[in-house]
Order: C-alpha cells, then structure tokens, then sequence
C-alpha cells in the first residue's frame, strides 16, 4: 500500500488481516473493504473502485485497478472490478 500512499499525496491507508483494508483522504473522505473470505487478492481493486467513487482520480489508481489471478505460481488473467455490484452494497452497508 506504499505505493498507493506514495503516488496519492495525503492519502492514508492501512491494510488488516481477513482482506481488511481502509484508506482516508482528509477532506475527501474514507473507504473500507472487507472481503468476506479474507482473500487478499479483489482488496486493492475494490478499494481503487471506491476511491473513484469518492472522486480521486490518477496514474496509480489507473495502475492497481487490476490485480493478477494466478494458477500454479503463473498469472492466468486479472482481477477486475465489473458492473454495478460495489456501489449497490456500499449505498446499502451505508
């Protein structure tokens, strides 16, 4: 999460265990993600997803949007957020 902290300039974040993962942008607001059976690998997508929502915008965001699928140690496909799922659960947990 360095990385996303790094290329985002105020942004905070703070990753848990169980797919745990929040970020603040002060004066912007929060997202938090938890994944229910604490897989790590749909956390960064979804929090990228979120962070859009609150209106950030950028190159690292673009960057970590996916994340690798792996089989056998070799990367099969991506990860990728789709369709309208992450906003219909956040207006609902909200």
């Amino acid at each position: 999460m360095t990385r996303l902290m790094s290329g985002m300039h105020g942004l905070l974040v703070k990753d848990g265990a169980e797919g745990v993962l929040v970020a603040a942008m002060p004066a912007v607001g929060a997202v938090a993600v938890k994944i229910a059976d604490g897989s790590q690998r749909a956390r960064t997508p979804l929090l990228v997803a979120g962070l859009r929502r609150l209106g950030l915008a950028g190159r690292t965001l673009d960057d970590l949007a996916e994340s690798a699928v792996l089989g056998g140690g070799r990367p099969l496909g991506p990860f990728v957020r789709t369709g309208q799922r992450l906003e219909s659960q956040v207006d609902h947990l909200w």
